[in-house]
């Protein structure tokens, strides 16, 4: 899943999704190369 789309310009809710996939026992794999330069990227923003 890709976290931010340039040519879209959404942002995707990322922890949302990520909450509902391992609800259902699936993983999430994100793409975060284009909002790094961009957003916050603190290694505490996944936690729960």
């Amino acid at each position: 899943m890709s976290h931010v789309s340039n040519v879209l310009g959404t942002v995707n809710p990322v922890k949302e999704i990520a909450a509902i996939a391992h609800k259902h026992g699936a993983l999430l794999v994100d793409d975060g190369a284009q909002s790094a330069p961009h957003m916050l990227q603190a290694k505490t923003f996944f936690k729960s």
